[in-house]
C-alpha cells in the first residue's frame, strides 16, 4: 500500500489504537497489544537485515529509505522520513521494550486505557526515530509526552505524581533547548567550507525514553 516501509512504523500503531478502542474484553486487548508489538519488532529486524545488505552492496548515502510528503506548502512543512544505523537500532530497541511492557503489564488494572496510552506513546517514539524533518520530529516528540505523563502518573508507583511532573518538565526543557540550538545554528553565518544552507540538519536526538532514564538514575 505504501511505497516506503518506514511509514508502517506509524501506521501499525495507529491501527493498533483503533483495534484497542474496539476491544470488548481483556483477551482481545492482550491479543492486539502483543500481535502489534511483535509485528513492529519483526519489521525493525527486517529493516536491519536489509540495511546491512544495502551497505554491503555499496550504498553510501547517509540516510536510507528517504522520502518526503508535503503537508503545508506556505510554511514548507513536510513529512520527511529516513533512517541510518542508529535510527534502526533505536527502532529495534523500541520494539523490544514494547513487547516487554506488554507482557509485564499482563495483569495491570484498567488494561484498555493503559494499552491505549502505551501504544500512543510508541507512535510518538517510532515517528521520532524515522523523522528527518525538524517540524515532524518535534511533533512526534510532543505526541509521546502526554502518554508518558499519564502512564507514570496513573499506573506508576511511589511518588508518581512528582515523578511524572518532573519528567515532563525535563522533557519540555530538553525540547526547547534543542529547538533553540537548531535555530541558532541556522541563523549563524557559515564559514566558506561549511555545507550549504540547503543541507539537511540532523539534531542530537533527546528522546523521551532517554530523559526518563536520566531521571531514574538521578533518584
Amino acid at each position: 500500500m505504501f511505497s516506503n516501509i518506514l511509514i508502517y512504523f506509524v501506521v501499525i500503531p495507529v491501527v493498533m489504537l483503533l483495534g484497542l478502542f474496539l476491544c470488548r474484553n481483556i483477551k482481545q486487548i492482550r491479543a492486539v497489544a502483543v500481535t502489534g508489538s511483535v509485528v513492529l519488532t519483526a519489521l525493525s529486524v527486517w529493516l536491519l537485515v536489509d540495511y546491512l545488505a544495502l551497505r554491503a552492496a555499496g550504498a553510501t548515502d547517509p540516510m536510507l529509505w528517504v522520502d518526503s510528503w508535503q503537508w503545508f506548502a506556505p510554511l514548507n512543512i513536510n513529512l520527511a522520513v529516513g533512517v541510518d544505523g542508529i535510527s534502526i537500532a533505536m527502532l529495534i530497541l523500541t520494539g523490544v521494550i514494547l513487547i516487554t511492557g506488554s507482557f509485564a503489564s499482563w495483569e495491570i488494572p484498567q488494561p484498555k486505557e493503559f494499552f491505549l496510552w502505551l501504544i500512543l506513546l510508541s507512535t510518538g517514539v517510532y515517528g521520532f526515530f524515522i523523522s528527518i524533518d525538524l517540524f515532524t520530529m518535534f511533533m512526534f516528540y510532543e505526541v509521546a509526552l502526554i502518554p508518558m505523563y499519564l502512564l507514570i502518573g496513573v499506573w506508576g508507583s511511589g511518588n508518581k505524581n512528582y515523578s511524572a511532573m518532573k519528567l515532563t518538565s525535563c522533557s519540555w526543557a530538553d525540547r526547547h533547548s534543542s529547538c533553540s540550538a537548531s535555530s541558532a545554528s541556522t541563523t549563524t553565518p557559515l564559514p566558506p567550507d561549511s555545507p550549504s544552507p540547503g543541507t539537511s540538519l540532523r539534531l542530537p536526538r533527546t528522546t523521551p525514553s532517554a530523559t526518563a532514564g536520566r531521571h531514574s538514575s538521578s533518584r
